[in-house]
């Protein structure tokens, strides 16, 4: 029996340690996606997205995270307008690309960004995470983090 027991915590432990190494090459959550975390967009047709290709910076990627932030209110709050998402995305991720990137965000002809946001059905649930992430205008994939030295 506790042959059995060590064993079951050793494949658990071999699948979590598997999963942190082998993480920038998971699919996982858009939720899950951290400040400099590498990845390829999603399609354009896909509205809502839950799932992303995570990548190794180094690798070729399409886009890179530069911020996570909740916008406030909680769910309890109304959920925002387009236009309350998008000047808090203004004032929160335009500096966040400067200062993530060394690069005045009005004049890099190379990036842009957007960002990930929460959907009516998950505020009400407490998703409030806004996801900024930076990706090449023409979308080409590009290998190496945008993170200023």
């Amino acid at each position: 029996m506790q042959l059995r027991n060590f064993l079951f915590l050793g494949v658990i432990g071999a699948v979590l340690i598997g999963g942190f190494l082998f993480r920038d090459l998971l699919t996982g959550q858009a939720a899950d996606l951290q400040v400099g975390d590498c990845f390829d967009l999603p399609p354009a047709s896909q509205s809502e997205v839950d799932d992303v290709q995570h990548r190794p910076c180094a690798d070729d990627h399409q886009a890179e995270v530069f911020l996570v932030e909740n916008y406030p209110g909680g769910r309890d709050g109304p959920f925002p307008t387009d236009n309350e998402m998008t000047a808090f995305i203004t004032e929160k991720c335009v500096p966040a690309y400067a200062s993530y990137t060394g690069k005045d965000y009005f004049t890099d002809e190379e990036f842009d960004f957007t960002a990930f946001t929460p959907v009516e059905e998950g505020w009400k649930q407490g998703d409030q995470e806004v996801t900024c992430f930076l990706f090449r205008i023409d979308e080409a994939k590009f290998k190496g983090s945008q993170k200023a030295a």
